[in-house]
């Protein structure tokens, strides 16, 4: 019933793609969070991981895979229709909507659409869609790598072996870190090279000042501050209205363990990771030379 009722209205909507609201992060990152503190402030439905293998299937029919690296300069025209279709709202069904909302899917000016596999063709996606003012959100890697460790959906089927082969086809990371990713012996390491390649390809871009970068860590700590500095990049001044809302409530898929003190929460990894896991998550971060984190928790200005 419900579904149909999605499929008869995704039929009549169509959204301007200049309003679109669009998130990018790795899988862990906050973005399902700030997609829905956006929600609230705009009233926009939000289109949960159209990427994703389960959610669409026009993506597949493409043969674009998850994570996939996309040059700028690559002329793909298949892909290009493709986002032409989400941007458009030609996309919308149950499987990608975060949360059924009827008023939301009939009545919003806009769609907020969040990513957590659009890290590596963000540059794309600004050359051809020149009037995208994305979002990057950027999370602590130790804290990346202990929520998805916690994630059943994320961990199964994981193996070592299996992510070092995905990662070899990857022809963003430069040759002298070959030699590291064949070291790889633990899901720990193969998750933080993973966030390495997703994180360190968009923080050294030299076109970086097109996304707007915000730090999970600012975004938990000064959230007035941040959401300010999100409104002033994509243009949308916030009704006094919406302003009240709680905005830090956590995520719908937050983990059930979020602790209510912020200092603790933004340091649980250094209570849950064990020595020998922050040791590995390090090495290979160093070796990437991430050096955006102060004291391994703020982003650097």
């Amino acid at each position: 019933m419900i579904k149909q009722l999605v499929n008869s209205i995704s039929k009549f909507r169509k959204f301007n793609p200049h309003k679109n609201i669009i998130i990018a992060g790795s899988c862990r990152s906050g973005t399902t969070w700030l997609a829905e503190i956006l929600s609230k402030l705009y009233f926009g439905h939000v289109v949960f991981e159209p990427l994703r293998e389960t959610h669409h299937s026009q993506f597949q029919k493409i043969r674009l895979k998850t994570r996939q690296y996309v040059p700028e300069e690559k002329n793909w025209p298949e892909l290009e229709h493709t986002f032409n279709c989400l941007f458009n709202g030609k996309m919308i069904s149950i499987d990608n909507l975060l949360k059924f909302d009827i008023f939301k899917l009939v009545f919003s000016k806009r769609q907020i659409i969040k990513f957590c596999h659009a890290n590596l063709l963000l540059p794309w996606l600004i050359k051809h869609y020149p009037g995208l003012k994305p979002i990057y959100i950027v999370r602590h890697p130790a804290s990346v790598i202990l929520s998805q460790k916690k994630h059943k959906d994320l961990m199964d089927g994981l193996t070592v072996e299996t992510e070092k082969e995905q990662l070899k086809k990857n022809s963003l990371f430069k040759k002298q870190h070959i030699p590291l990713l064949e070291s790889i012996n633990s899901k720990t390491e193969a998750l933080t090279f993973r966030w390495c390649v997703e994180n360190v390809y968009l923080l050294e871009h030299e076109n970086n000042e097109k996304w707007l970068t915000v730090s999970y860590e600012d975004l938990v700590q000064n959230s007035p501050t941040q959401i300010d500095r999100i409104a002033k990049w994509i243009g949308l001044p916030i009704k006094e209205s919406r302003k009240n809302k709680n905005l830090l409530k956590p995520s719908s898929r937050a983990s059930k363990d979020l602790h209510q003190d912020i200092r603790k929460q933004l340091d649980k990894w250094k209570l849950a990771l064990t020595e020998s896991e922050k040791a590995e998550i390090f090495k290979i971060c160093n070796s990437f030379g991430i050096n955006i984190y102060d004291n391994y928790l703020k982003l650097s200005k």
